[in-house]
């Protein structure tokens, strides 16, 4: 898809988010060479999980997609290092990451494991307070609203 548009081999910021085939969607982008790579990663499981799911396989659970760990051996083989997790992967590239001084040994300690919870309210609601959390003014206000008032409330986020 990317070969039939100009953009160029080395640019920005690139963001994958395909809900189960985006680790081999990373590993097949051979020609580029983003600065910056956010990927969705399945942070249902541990970062000692490694795990990566049949291609193409389309049913969706809290269980689809790959781990972090083999998406951060699949990024370091790119020539990437993870630089924090935040449900999904933002990994950077390994020159940036030496300027940025983030650690490509201990990389487990960037992963937010609120996001392992088993239960579907409380990935939801974690979810929604990050995104709270990274709002600001009304906005933040108005998210708080819709998790403590139900979703009627959650179109007003948007005026």
């Amino acid at each position: 898809m990317l070969a039939k548009t100009p953009i160029p081999g080395t640019f920005d910021l690139l963001s994958i988010d395909i809900d189960n085939d985006d680790y081999y969607v990373w590993q097949a982008l051979t020609k580029y060479n983003p600065r910056v790579v956010v990927i969705e990663v399945n942070s249902q499981y541990l970062p000692d999980v490694d795990k990566i799911p049949v291609p193409g396989y389309h049913l969706f659970t809290h269980r689809t997609g790959t781990s972090i760990k083999p998406m951060v051996e699949l990024g370091k083989s790119l020539g990437y290092e993870l630089a924090i997790h935040t449900g999904n992967a933002i990994f950077v590239q390994r020159k940036l990451a030496e300027q940025l001084d983030i650690d490509p040994i201990n990389w487990q300690e960037l992963f937010d494991p609120s996001w392992t919870s088993t239960s579907q309210w409380d990935r939801i609601r974690t979810g929604a307070g990050d995104i709270g959390r990274n709002l600001h003014g009304k906005h933040y206000a108005a998210v708080r609203k819709a998790l403590k008032g139900g979703m009627r409330t959650a179109k007003h986020m948007v005026d």
